[in-house]
C-alpha cells in the first residue's frame, strides 16, 4: 500500500492552524497564506475545545 500524499489544502490548514495556536493574529495568517479576505482564512482555522474555554475565561476576566 502506498502512503497517502498530503494534499495542498491539508498542508495549508495545518500551517494556518499552527500559526493561530502559537499566537499569530488572523490578519497575519491571512497575509502569509495569501488569502484575499479573512473569510477564506477562517475556513482553515479551527479551535480546540480547550482553546475556546481559555478564550471565554479571558473575556470574562477569570
Amino acid at each position: 500500500m502506498r502512503p497517502r500524499r498530503a494534499r495542498r489544502s491539508s498542508r495549508r490548514h495545518y500551517f494556518c492552524s499552527t500559526l493561530v495556536r502559537r499566537g499569530a493574529s488572523l490578519e497575519a495568517v491571512r497575509l502569509l497564506a495569501g488569502h484575499g479576505n479573512l473569510h477564506a482564512t477562517q475556513r482553515y482555522v479551527h479551535a480546540a475545545g480547550g482553546e475556546l474555554t481559555a478564550a471565554i475565561a479571558k473575556f470574562s476576566g477569570n
